[in-house]
């Protein structure tokens, strides 16, 4: 088979592995183990920040080293991941670190597959493989879950494996692949620091919005009497309206908005409302379609700017996992002190605060430029 297509269809499987645990371990934890918002929200943190850590140390890795692991990294997954509904809660913990550290490796090194001239041109069609692997997860996670809890766990195993014999069948290209030419494209470095970190910035709150989602909405959706099934549904609805803008952004170039931040973090504000406070499935589809839209943007740009400029992908990556980890840690503490929907709403309104904050920044910045001018 063909490299690149065989990147793609691993970038698949193992998003839909990843959405289909994603979607079905916060139901487990809630229903088989009562577990409280707060432990819930504490696996999430634990590890997406493991995932973060690992990621943002890949540049210390030898490109041989990193490479090598990555091929075997699907069996590591799988194999943890079958045990989460047969084990107790901290052996939980200690599996879905093992996992979380495996796609830490996974991730990065996929995304290094794109960083030629070739790749470059291919990474439009990468954005579209990974994110139908998680609505089909999303999907598939609800209608298992429903039949046995245990059903999506276990399913993890021939997804793992198909996984693994895609990359073991493409190990001599993957092995021979060379470190990104930072001195190729330092040219083409942004002319503003401040550009990088605002992208970098909006690209962490979607993945704080769409973690906490991801891991409390399930308990929230239960007590609300919302059935497995449509907690996936709601998932895959969320994860399509992203699929469909990325699908629209495939061939655009960075997309830089004046005011891009404000309206961000508004439209990020006002899913997380809605998913929080909405008691009717129309309400909260309406929020997810927002995150997801919005999501689409800011990873969009993250994903070039890192890509186009030079600039390590590992960073990228590291982002999605702290915004993956501080999201459900944030709404898991405050669900528990309050409770979820107060959870969702105050997220919304420290996200509404960012972008008011950053907006009266540059608005302060320009004023001062121009008066320097003068």
């Amino acid at each position: 088979m063909p490299f690149f297509q065989s990147i793609y269809i691993t970038s698949f499987l193992m998003s839909f592995m990843n959405c289909l645990i994603s979607v079905s371990l916060p139901m487990l934890l809630a229903e088989s183990m009562h577990s409280s918002s707060f432990i819930i929200g504490l696996v999430g943190f634990a590890g997406n920040f493991l995932y973060t850590i690992v990621a943002f140390l890949q540049p210390r890795f030898s490109l041989r080293k990193k490479l090598i692991l990555f091929i075997y990294t699907p069996a590591g997954a799988g194999l943890c991941y079958i045990a989460l509904p047969f084990v107790s809660l901290p052996l939980i913990f200690g599996f879905f670190l093992i996992a979380s550290y495996c796609y830490a490796i996974f991730w990065p090194s996929m995304q290094h597959c794109f960083t030629g001239s070739e790749g470059d041109k291919k990474a439009g069609i990468f954005n579209l493989t990974w994110p139908t692997g998680l609505i089909c997860g999303a999907i598939f996670a609800g209608k298992a879950y429903s039949l046995d809890a245990r059903i999506p766990f276990i399913f993890a195993v021939p997804v793992a494996i198909l996984s693994l014999l895609l990359l073991l069948g493409q190990k001599k290209n993957i092995l021979s692949m060379k470190p990104v030419d930072e001195k190729s494209k330092a040219n083409k470095m942004p002319s503003s620091a401040f550009l990088v970190k605002e992208v970098r910035t909006l690209h962490y709150i979607h993945f704080m919005a769409s973690g906490a989602i991801m891991f409390l909405f399930p308990k929230l959706a239960l007590a609300r009497g919302f059935s497995p099934s449509l907690i996936g549904n709601i998932f895959a609805i969320l994860l399509f309206s992203r699929l469909a803008t990325f699908f629209i952004l495939r061939k655009k170039p960075l997309l830089l908005h004046p005011y891009r931040f404000f309206i961000s973090s508004f439209l990020f504000c006002t899913g997380s409302c809605m998913i929080g406070l909405g008691t009717h499935p129309a309400m909260v589809i309406s929020g997810t379609v927002i995150i997801g839209i919005t999501g689409a943007f800011s990873y969009h740009n993250s994903f070039l700017l890192h890509l186009n400029y030079g600039l390590p992908v590992s960073t990228h990556e590291a982002l999605v996992g702290a915004g993956c980890f501080t999201g459900p840690l944030l709404v898991g503490t405050m669900g528990h002190i309050f409770n979820l929907p107060a959870a969702f709403f105050i997220m919304g309104i420290i996200i509404l605060s960012a972008g008011i904050c950053f907006n009266a920044f540059m608005i302060f910045r320009k004023r001062k430029s121009l008066s320097s001018a003068y």
